[in-house]
C-alpha cells in the first residue's frame, strides 16, 4: 500500500488499527485529500480523540520530549492512582517543570476534602520519585476544578509550550475537552480550537495563549488488569459515580475475593476493619481461607466477576505483606481499587501473574 498522508497532519494514514494515530474508517484513496479520524473530530466538532502508541513508539516520544523546554502535565485517575502511572514516563518527569492533574475525583468519597486528597497523591507520588509543583485535583466529567487547573497550567508554563501525559485509562482527552468547553465563548480564557492541528507524531496541538498546549497519546499500561481482560470485563472495573465504600470485619483465617481478579487472605492480626473501593459491579466475598482454593477454582468467572467465563484464562501469584497494625493502610491493585486494612499484621495478596500488588498511606 502506498504511504497516503493525512490532509491535516501529515501523518501517513491506515486503516487497521483504531486507536493508533492516523485512523481513518474507510478505504486509503490516493486520489482524494483524507484527514485521519483525530483531524476530522478536531475540524468539524472541535473534540479531541484519544490516540493509543505502542511501548516502542512511546519511547521515542519520550526521548523526544526530554530535549524540549517544555511544561510537562501529568494526568493519572485518583482512583487507580498506581494504575496510571506509566513507567518511562518517570525519567522525563524527574527533569521538567511538571504539574500532576488528578482526575475522576468525583469517584472518590464527597466527604473527603480534594485539599486532603491532593496531598496524598502529592505524598505517594513523591514515593514514586515524581516531584511535581501541584497536584490537582479535578473532574473532566463533573467539571470540577476545571478552571483552576487551566489557570495554573497558564501560570507554570510561563510562555512555554505544554504537554499532557498519560496512560490509556485516565481520560487525558476527556480532559483536554473539559478545558475547550470550558474556554468556548470564554476569550480570557488560553485555550482555543481556533488554529489547532493534529501533527506528525500523533500529537493534537492547540493554541495556548502565545504557545502550544499537545495533547500526546496514551499508553497501554503493563502492571493492570486491562492487560488481562476482554472489553465487556474491564468495563465492569470502571465506576461511573462515586464509589461506595464497602465494610467487613475479618478475622485471621478469612478471606476476601474482589471478583475473581483478587484474593485476600488475613494470617495475622486482630480482627480489624476492611474498607473495599472497587466498581459496585465486581462481587466481593468473604470466605473461611480454608477452603478459599477450591471456592475459587469453582467460582471463578460466575460467582466471583469479573472475569467472565469468555476471558482468557490466568493464574495467581501470591505476595505477603507485613503490616503495622496500628496503622491504617491500602493495598492497591491496579486496574481494580484498593481495600483499607487496619489492626492486620500479616496477609498474603493473590493476583494475576502480571499484576504487582502494593501497599500505601490510607488515601482515605
Amino acid at each position: 500500500m502506498n504511504h497516503v498522508p493525512c490532509h491535516g497532519c501529515g501523518g501517513i494514514l491506515q486503516n487497521n488499527q483504531a486507536e493508533a494515530p492516523f485512523y481513518v474508517p474507510m478505504p486509503i484513496d490516493a486520489t482524494t485529500p483524507q484527514l485521519c479520524r483525530r483531524c476530522y473530530r478536531l475540524k468539524h466538532y472541535g473534540e479531541v480523540q484519544p490516540a493509543v502508541l505502542p511501548a516502542e513508539s512511546y519511547r521515542e516520544m519520550i526521548d523526544g520530549l526530554l530535549e524540549i523546554d517544555a511544561l510537562m502535565v501529568l494526568v493519572v485517575d485518583v482512583f487507580d492512582l498506581s494504575g496510571s502511572l506509566v513507567p518511562m514516563i518517570r525519567r522525563l518527569l524527574l527533569e521538567k517543570d511538571v504539574v500532576v492533574l488528578a482526575n475522576k475525583c468525583d469517584l472518590l468519597p464527597k466527604s473527603v476534602p480534594l485539599n486532603k486528597v491532593a496531598h496524598k497523591v502529592m505524598r505517594q507520588l513523591h514515593v514514586e520519585g515524581i516531584k511535581p509543583h501541584d497536584v490537582i485535583p479535578i473532574s473532566a466529567l463533573k467539571k470540577v476544578q476545571i478552571d483552576q487547573a487551566m489557570d495554573t497550567l497558564f501560570k507554570r508554563a510561563k510562555g512555554r509550550d505544554v504537554y499532557v501525559l498519560g496512560s490509556t485509562n485516565v481520560g487525558k482527552s476527556t480532559v483536554i475537552n473539559a478545558f475547550l468547553a470550558a474556554s468556548s465563548g470564554h476569550p480570557e480564557h488560553p485555550l482555543s480550537v481556533h488554529g489547532s492541528r493534529g501533527t506528525t507524531q500523533g500529537f493534537i496541538a492547540l493554541p495556548f495563549g502565545k504557545a502550544t498546549l499537545y495533547d500526546t497519546p496514551g499508553l497501554y499500561p503493563t502492571n493492570h488488569v486491562a492487560a488481562l481482560l476482554g472489553d465487556a470485563s474491564y468495563a465492569m472495573l470502571q465506576p461511573k459515580k462515586e464509589v461506595k465504600p464497602l465494610g467487613y470485619q475479618l478475622v485471621a483465617g478469612q478471606t476476601l475475593f474482589l471478583g475473581g481478579l483478587c484474593r485476600l487472605d488475613h494470617l495475622e492480626g486482630q480482627a480489624g476493619s476492611w474498607i473495599v473501593y472497587v466498581a459496585p459491579t465486581v462481587t466481593v466475598h468473604r470466605r473461611k481461607t480454608l477452603d478459599a482454593d477450591d471456592f475459587y477454582t469453582r467460582h471463578c468467572g460466575e460467582l466471583l466477576s469479573p472475569p467472565s467465563m469468555t476471558d482468557t484464562p490466568f493464574k495467581l501469584k501470591r505476595h505477603r505483606f507485613n503490616l503495622d497494625p496500628k496503622v491504617k493502610t491500602d493495598i492497591v491493585v491496579p486496574g481494580l481499587g484498593f481495600v483499607t486494612v487496619r489492626g492486620v499484621a500479616k496477609l498474603d495478596v493473590h493476583v494475576p501473574e502480571i499484576i504487582a500488588p502494593s501497599r500505601r498511606e490510607a488515601l482515605i
